[in-house]
C-alpha cells in the first residue's frame, strides 16, 4: 500500500457543468429498466465481488446506516460478518477525510442507505460501493465532486470487463450528475445512457467541443441522444479491443490488483 499512484486521465472538458446537466436530464428520462442491459450489471456484480475479496486484505470494512435499528448489527456478505454500525450522517464530509481515515485506522465507512436496486441485492449493491471507494477514492485518489466522479468512472472502467462499463457510466456518473442537478438521490435504474462517450467523457452525440467546453444545441441535443442507437457501443467495444487498450492495463496503477487485472473479454465467475 506504499506505492499508490494517483490516477491522471486526461479530461475532455475544462468545466463539466452543462455536462454534467445533460447526463442528468437523460437519466431521468431514461427508461426505468431495460431488460436487454440487465446482463451488464450481471458482470460487473461478478466483478465486483472479486474486488471485494481481493481488498479485504487491506482494509477492513465498516458498514454503517442513519436507521438506529441496525446499530450494532451484522451483515453476511460471501459467507463472513461484517459489522454495522448508526451514523447520524454520511461517514464522511468529503473525499479527504475517507482517505485520511483510512491511511490512519485502515478502516473504511460504507452506508447502506438507499441500497435497493433493481438487479443488486442490497449486499451487492455496498459490495459495488466498497470496490468503487476503495479503487477510485483512496487507490486513486479521487474527490467526490462531479469532475471527481469523471474521473471516478474512466479510473473503474479501467479495470472492470468491457461488457460493464456501460453500466458503471450509469450507475458513476448518471446517478452523481442526477444529484449535482437536481439535489436528490435519484431511482436506481437498469439503463443505458445513449449519446454520452465512454472513452472520451464529455463527448456528447450532438454537440461539439470548442476550447475544452461543451457546446450544445438543445433542441439538436435532444434528438440525438434518443436516436443514437449503438453506433457509440460499437465504437467502444473497437477501442476497448485495439492493443492500446489492452497496454493500458491497470497494473501499473494498482500493483495490489495485479492479479485480477481483466482481459478485455473475461468475465469473472
Amino acid at each position: 500500500m506504499q506505492h499508490l499512484r494517483r490516477f491522471n486521465e486526461k479530461l475532455v472538458l475544462k468545466d463539466y457543468s452543462t455536462y454534467i446537466k445533460k447526463v442528468a436530464q437523460d437519466y431521468k428520462e431514461a427508461p426505468d429498466f431495460e431488460e436487454s442491459e440487465k446482463y451488464r450489471w450481471n458482470i460487473l456484480n461478478d466483478s465486483n465481488h472479486t474486488f471485494f475479496k481481493r481488498l479485504l486484505s487491506k482494509v477492513t470494512v465498516v458498514f454503517c446506516t442513519t436507521d438506529k435499528s441496525k446499530d450494532n448489527t451484522t451483515v453476511n456478505i460471501m459467507n463472513r460478518d461484517f459489522d454495522v454500525v448508526y451514523k447520524k450522517d454520511d461517514p464522511y464530509a468529503s473525499q479527504q477525510e475517507m482517505k485520511e481515515d483510512y491511511f490512519r485506522s485502515k478502516k473504511l465507512f460504507i452506508s447502506m442507505d438507499y441500497s435497493e436496486h433493481p438487479v443488486f441485492s442490497v449486499e451487492e449493491n455496498i459490495v459495488f460501493r466498497t470496490v468503487h471507494d476503495y479503487i477510485v477514492h483512496i487507490l486513486s485518489d479521487v474527490d467526490f465532486s462531479g469532475k471527481g466522479e469523471i474521473a471516478a468512472f474512466n479510473a473503474h472502467s479501467k479495470l472492470a470487463p468491457k461488457e460493464s462499463v456501460p453500466a458503471i457510466f450509469t450507475e458513476v456518473v448518471g446517478q452523481a450528475s442526477y444529484f449535482l442537478t437536481f439535489g436528490n438521490f435519484p431511482k436506481q435504474k437498469i439503463t443505458i445512457l445513449d449519446g454520452f462517450d465512454y472513452n472520451n467523457v464529455g463527448e456528447v452525440e450532438g454537440c461539439e467541443v470548442v476550447n475544452k467546453d461543451l457546446k450544445c444545441d438543445d433542441m439538436n441535443m435532444k434528438n440525438n441522444l434518443r436516436n443514437f442507437n449503438m453506433k457509440h457501443l460499437k465504437r467502444f467495444n473497437e477501442i476497448y479491443d485495439s492493443p492500446k487498450a489492452t497496454r493500458r492495463s491497470s497494473n501499473h496503477r494498482y500493483p495490489e490488483f495485479t492479479q485480477l487485472t481483466f482481459s478485455p473479454h473475461q468475465v469473472v465467475d
